[in-house]
């Protein structure tokens, strides 16, 4: 664990580290194996006492904190090579201040990454630790071929022993540095040790790859034996061929000519790829699973899928580079890009590996040449010659030693082919922290080649919010991730987000070196069309209303689409399917598509009609699952379709107005909407989600059945309203939810509505409806401290319960009055509540509705001072609602705990706790919940006298509670610990504050 938080810096994700560390468990164990490892860790470190502490931890992610009192050699070794790497320079051989940057990093390099570790029970770790290992290795052989070209053109033939013997240490059987050495011993005399050192390159070359030292390092043996002249002093250290820097970017390397007396054809002893002089950057996952595949025998042709430009080159090119170090692997890249399906595939690569000439046909040359070589072939843009993909097929039955890494927009449907989808970068989330962003792949490509148009490039909060815009707004892809990086000399990187955000065709190369197939993001999208049949067209357009994916059932139902076409636009890159059987589009391909869709009016109002009642469907038919045992899954089931989901309430609450069938249509959505946001802890967006439909219904008040539907939506907009900050206003809401209920509720009840002309009757409960309102005001009135008003409305709920057999309905009614009870300190009768509504709601199999009961169940105890049970509550609690990914429950709890931790006087695990529990409060802005926190904090630091941080949190407290409008008997009780404080430390009290 240590390790990985090492190497990859930043903060990382708990179910990353779980999932690295302990592949073969299932989620729940693995995590449970994580909290112990981190337990045992921080232990060890002694991270309590450490100031700063060693480690950054919170509840979704675990981190090395840049600021503890350590230092990582790798991170010196990789911020010294970057740090080149940024520096402009005509030449790094010849800047000094790189040159000293590359001796301090490879003098840090003594051995190999973790050399003598091992995880034996993870494959996953031990792939990535591979990987990491081959990437950190190539960095220093390249970082001491650099000092030794250095060293030559400076003649200093110490540096280029030195430099040359540290690459023989990594690599014994590198043939450039053995005759560098050769050349040393030659020139200073020692005509002897050179010999010598040709014998142990030539020992090392049999034993180690079975073969003979090539004919450069065979020409220098027989130069030196036969004492033939010495070579110039600017040819000492090059026993090698041109440098890479000297070679173009995007050409590859050029094969070395294959001699025409020899019948096995010998293959060239560099490998023909490109040199590129941007780093590579991300895709650590993919690498891992491409070369894991390319290592099982049955693998020998793997297609990588995608769209163009989402960087299916660069990785087989990534690929290869790895690749041609290991067992002696020969890799070839050879791009296919402005072939025509007339065009021989085999005179190309014959062509391309220069074989012609050889008096033979094409096939039979490439036969002849591959059939004994353990070769790697990369096949660039090969979606327009798929009529010829049936030569790789025979090359892979005539030549046993060969793979096959072929880029495509469309598969090659040959039997022998295993397919592995190419998506873009994962974008970073949009209130993503810069430290975050900074990890963030796409954001890494952007800044690189932003900072090469425009070394100035200034980061601040509105850049940086600006770069996240465009990484979203792109989807990830590389292409566009470059083509809008091009434009920071013209424009702001906020003004690029504008442009990108208006219109497609604004990314446009700016800049030279881009191929001409990529020189706009529009060209690309134009010649994925043309590669569509008319069908196909048609549907890629019905698909564009989808957002973030969709089923197969779906896009049968919307969009009316079949499997054999749906299956052929999976085909062609066009959409992805996961193994969980949904697809997806990528976002730019989907504004493509829906820029087209709506060219035809009448057609594009159709799809999203059918589109919105498709989801309205969907969602009331989970609400069932809500309630019980299924609540996590369908909550799971929803958040992946939740962008349909609000597309489709949105579509509905924007025709309530204009067409009353609508209205039933926006009451479908109005429950499992409401759930998923507040089990979520996302109340911001619902409540601004409910207060649109809100509006939309106002004009309707002559309508009864929107009047129903009215006071549906008003009561959940009331409860998101109390969740942020505003109760005076929640209870506005509720209050009017009831009186709508109660005024004819009889009338209401009676409603049998058609819904949307579908053969299914749908009756509103109108009496449910009123026992939720009644139930979350009396919440609300619980929170003013209004406890007699709170009791009556819910002895009023409780009746209605009873009378109707509402099992769910009573076991709220009872945990916010048991709660009320907890308030007032009567505790037996707060214990008899609680767990009678504890003990329904695990009838019922509601495991969410058991949280509070648990949470209050656990307060209770701590105030009887059984802080043993108060803590096991707690903590079931705060698992349960894990679980269900309900922040706010888990915040609460952790502030319940960290106050039964503080009264044990564990100072340091309370602070940490409340810490943790008042950042979730912030992250789904949940003010009361800061304000009791950040209460608790103050009285926390005022027993450790602790002036400033008392002052600190009791007036961050009283702020937030002025902001609230708390009631007056609210706002006293946060008053009287912050005024005695005042009083006795007035110097430490801002001046403002009341």
């Amino acid at each position: 664990l240590l390790i990985y938080l090492a190497v990859m810096r930043g903060s990382q994700p708990r179910a990353v580290l779980a999932t690295l560390l302990w592949p073969n468990h299932d989620e729940t164990n693995a995590r449970t194996n994580l909290r112990q490892a981190l337990y045992q860790l921080r232990r060890t470190l002694g991270d309590d006492q450490a100031e700063p502490a060693y480690l950054t931890v919170d509840r979704q992610s675990i981190g090395l904190n840049p600021a503890a009192d350590c230092v990582v050699d790798i991170s010196l070794f990789q911020d010294l090579l970057t740090t080149v790497a940024r520096h402009s320079h005509d030449s790094v051989t010849k800047c000094a201040h790189c040159l000293e940057r590359l001796r301090q990093a490879v003098a840090l390099y003594h051995n190999e990454f973790l050399t003598g570790f091992a995880l034996d029970d993870s494959d996953v770790f031990e792939e990535w630790r591979r990987i990491t290992q081959e990437q950190l290795h190539q960095q220093a052989i390249d970082a001491l071929h650099q000092l030794i070209e250095a060293a030559a053109i400076q003649q200093d033939e110490g540096a280029i022993l030195r430099y040359a013997q540290h690459q023989l240490t990594l690599e014994p059987w590198r043939e450039e540095a053995h005759r560098q050495i050769m050349t040393v011993y030659w020139r200073r005399g020692q005509r002897g040790n050179a010999l010598t050192q040709y014998e142990s390159c030539r020992q090392i070359l049999a034993a180690e790859l079975g073969i003979e030292p090539d004919t450069v390092t065979l020409a220098l043996y027989h130069q030196i034996r036969s004492s033939a002249p010495l070579p110039q002093a600017e040819d000492a250290a090059i026993g090698s061929s041109k440098p890479r820097e000297s070679q173009d970017e995007t050409s590859p390397a050029p094969a070395r000519a294959a001699s025409t007396q020899s019948a096995a054809l010998a293959p060239p002893r560099a490998s023909a790829l490109p040199t590129h002089l941007t780093p590579f950057f991300g895709r650590e996952a993919e690498i891992a699973q491409l070369i894991a595949l390319l290592d099982r025998k049955e693998v020998r042709l793997i297609t990588l899928l995608g769209l163009g430009g989402i960087g299916k080159t660069r990785l087989a090119q990534q690929i290869g580079h790895l690749q041609q170090s290991t067992d002696g692997d020969y890799v070839f890249f050879i791009s296919l890009v402005g072939l025509i399906d007339g065009s021989s595939l085999a005179s190309v690569l014959a062509s391309t590996l220069e074989l012609t000439g050889q008096g033979m046909e094409p096939v039979q040359a490439l036969i002849q040449f591959l059939h004994a070589k353990k070769v790697l072939l990369l096949l660039d843009n090969f979606e327009h010659l798929l009529s010829q993909a049936d030569l790789l097929t025979t090359i892979l039955r005539t030549a046993p030693g060969i793979s096959l890494l072929v880029t495509s927009r469309e598969a090659l449907a040959l039997q022998e082919e295993w397919l592995y989808g190419v998506s873009g970068f994962d974008a970073p989330a949009a209130d993503a922290e810069p430290a975050a962003m900074e990890q963030n792949s796409a954001v890494q490509l952007f800044l690189q080649r932003a900072r090469r148009a425009d070394s100035s490039l200034m980061l601040d909060g509105e850049v940086w919010g600006a770069i996240v815009r465009i990484c979203r707004l792109v989807d990830g892809l590389p292409l566009g991730l470059e083509l809008a990086a091009a434009w920071v000399r013209t424009l702001s990187v906020a003004e690029i987000a504008d442009e990108i955000a208006r219109d497609l065709d604004f990314l446009t190369a700016t800049a030279r070196g881009l191929p001409q197939r990529h020189s706009s993001l529009r060209m690309v999208l134009e010649q994925t069309w043309r590669l569509l049949a008319p069908a196909e067209q048609d549907l890629f357009c019905r698909l564009a209303l989808f957002h973030n994916g969709f089923t197969r059932q779906a896009a049968s139902r919307v969009a009316d689409a079949s499997i054999v076409t749906l299956a052929a636009l999976v085909r062609k890159s066009i959409i992805s399917h996961s193994r969980d059987g949904r697809y997806a589009m990528h976002g730019l391909l989907r504004q493509f598509a829906a820029a087209r869709l709506h060219a035809d009016a009448e057609l594009a109002q159709a799809i999203a009609e059918k589109h919105s009642r498709y989801y309205g469907v969907l969602v009331q038919s989970l609400e069932s699952g809500l309630i019980g045992a299924d609540h996590a899954a369908v909550l799971e089931q929803m958040g992946q379709d939740i962008e349909n989901i609000r597309s489709g309430w949105r579509w509905a609450v924007a025709h309530v107005e204009h067409d009353p069938a609508q209205v039933m249509l926006l009451n479908r959505y109005v429950a499992a909407y409401f759930q998923f946001y507040d089990t979520r802890s996302r109340f911001q967006e619902g409540r601004a989600e409910f207060q649109l439909a809100l509006e939309a219904l106002e004009p309707l008040a002559a309508d009864q059945n929107a009047q129903l539907v009215r006071a549906r939506v008003e009561a959940r907009l009331g409860w998101f309203a109390f969740q942020t900050g505003q109760p005076a206003l929640a209870k506005k809401h509720l209050e009017q939810s009831v009186d709508a209920l109660q005024f004819d509720a009889l009338q209401f009840d009676a409603l049998h509505i058609d819904v949307l002309h579908i053969d299914v009757l749908h009756k509103v409960d109108a009496q449910a409806e009123l026992v939720f309102s009644l139930n979350y005001l009396g919440a609300v009135h619980r929170h003013l401290h209004e406890y007699a008003a709170a009791q009556r409305v819910l002895e009023e709920s409780c009746q209605i319960c009873q009378a109707r057999g509402d099992r769910f309905g009573l076991t709220v009614a009872l945990n916010i009055l048991g709660q009320i009870a907890y308030a007032e300190e009567a505790y037996e009768r707060a214990q008899s509540y609680l767990t009678e509504s504890l003990a329904v709601k695990q009838a019922l199999g509601d495991q969410r509705g058991a949280i509070f009961s648990l949470l209050y169940l656990g307060l209770v105890a701590r105030a009887q001072d059984d802080y043993a049970r108060a803590i096991r509550l707690f903590q079931e609690g705060i698992q349960i609602s894990e679980q269900h990914g309900d922040r706010r429950s888990i915040a609460l709890g952790l502030s319940n705990l960290a106050e039964v931790e503080a009264l044990m006087d564990h100072t340091a695990a309370a602070e940490k706790l409340y810490a943790e529990s008042l950042q979730i409060y912030a992250d789904i802005s949940n003010v009361q919940g800061m304000v009791t926190v950040h209460m608790k904090l103050g009285d926390l630091a005022r027993g450790q006298q602790n002036a400033a941080a008392t002052a600190q949190h009791y007036a961050a407290a009283l702020r937030l509670a002025n902001d609230l409008q708390i009631a007056p008997q609210a706002l006293e009780s946060l008053v009287k610990p912050a005024h005695t404080w005042r009083a006795q430390n007035p110097l430490a009290w801002p001046a403002d504050t009341i």
